[in-house]
């Protein structure tokens, strides 16, 4: 058994799983980037109302 059987199959499952993080950290990003403007338009009101 060679080293390359065991190190094409770990590349491809890398690429693979970084991918898919790569997705999930966007996702993440932009749902708190939603969560930081309706924080943000929240406190609008409060602005206005002072």
């Amino acid at each position: 058994m060679t080293g390359n059987t065991v190190h094409c199959p770990l590349q491809v499952w890398n690429q693979c799983h970084l991918s898919h993080w790569r997705s999930v950290g966007q996702q993440m990003s932009s749902e708190r980037n939603m969560a930081n403007l309706q924080q943000e338009a929240d406190q609008i009101p409060l602005m206005l109302a002072i």
